[in-house]
Order: C-alpha cells, then structure tokens, then sequence
C-alpha cells in the first residue's frame, strides 16, 4: 500500500500509523536509533569531521533530506522528524578575518531543539530553532531566523531574514507574521505527538 503523506499522519496527532522503514532504503543507528534514508545528502560527515553533522536520538530523516554540514554544524535535537526533500543550510554573512583581507562567507552553526517536525519541501536556513516546534510543508525560514520554543508555522509560511518569532506563536503568510498565540499546553502536546511520530516509524530489516 502506498506511504500516507507527514501531512496525513500529523493528522492522527497522538496515535500516527505505524510505517515500515524497510533497510533497503533506510539505515538505522544503533544506539542512538536514528532512522535515515539512504537517499538523504547529509554533507561533511566525514572521519575528519566527525562533528559536522550532530542528531538525537530517536530522529527520523526522510528520503531525499538534504543537511549541509559541510559549510558549518548543524544540531538536530531528539525525537525529531525531517520530511522529504527538506533542506537545512546554515546562514552566512560577509566578513573579513582581517581588515586588509577580502570579503568571504562566514558561515553560523545552526541548532534544531528537540521535538521538532519539519515538514516536506521545506527550507531552513534559520540561525537557531527551539524545542516543541511544528513547521508545515513548504515552508521557507529565511537567513538568520530565530524561531523560539513552542511555534507552530503553517504551510507555506515565508520568514524572510532575521525575523524573530516569540514563543507560542502561530506564524502564516507570505511574508510571514504571528496570526495567533498557542496554547501554554502545547509543549507537552508537541512533545507527546513528536514522539509518537517517531515511534510510529518502525525500521524493519529486508
């Protein structure tokens, strides 16, 4: 039978179907039990970079997730979910080591909290996003964004750069804005539905 899509298993929120993750496509850590596709592009692990690229336990990276570990670390907290084709490229900005040297990139680490889902065809170029946070599909986080915990960001949203996003916010639109404040009890219902979609994805071998 076909996968149902992020959008269809967020939709059962606390009790997701169980997908199989057959081996034939997907590696499993495990200690750490992380679940990643073989497709998935995760640049700069390598053995002399063993650091480039930092994620929790109990994450899922799904086919085709891109993270560019190469131009600077990226941390992935725990209980994490990344959608197909989703992109994670760390911020840069001019700068110069000395003042008679020319302008090059210099690239900032970028940080995921834990319980976070990312959703398909999303970009996310933010400096830092908190724990207990959704973002929908198609989503865009603009250079140097902060989203702080507790976020929910609709489908489609458009952070453009730097934009800051307080706590409990529901972001939408293009450019994006807050439209709406959460609940005080959606940490724990991010938490609790973050990991029952990691749960819900049982790696099996083939």
């Amino acid at each position: 039978s076909q996968r149902p899509s992020l959008a269809e298993r967020l939709c059962d929120f606390l009790e997701p179907r169980e997908v199989v993750y057959p081996s034939s496509e997907y590696g499993e850590h495990s200690k750490l039990k992380v679940i990643c596709a073989r497709s998935a592009l995760l640049l700069g692990m390598k053995k002399d970079n063993e650091n480039a690229i930092r994620i929790g336990r109990k994450t899922v990276l799904e086919k085709d997730v891109v993270l560019r570990g190469d131009l600077q670390r990226i941390s992935v907290g725990a209980y994490c979910f990344i959608g197909q084709r989703a992109v994670l490229r760390p911020s840069w900005i001019p700068g110069r080591e000395a003042e008679d040297q020319p302008l090059r990139c210099q690239w900032s680490k970028m940080t995921i909290g834990s319980h976070v889902v990312i959703g398909e065809d999303t970009v996310v170029e933010a400096f830092a996003v908190g724990s207990f946070v959704k973002i929908g599909d198609g989503c865009i986080l603009g250079k140097h964004c902060m989203v702080k915990d507790c976020c929910l960001l609709l489908p489609g949203a458009v952070l453009p750069p730097f934009m800051v996003v307080p706590p409990f916010s529901i972001v939408a639109g293009n450019p994006a804005r807050v439209v709406a404040e959460l609940p005080e009890s959606a940490a724990d219902e991010y938490r609790s539905a973050s990991e029952a979609l990691c749960r819900s994805c049982k790696f099996v071998r083939t």
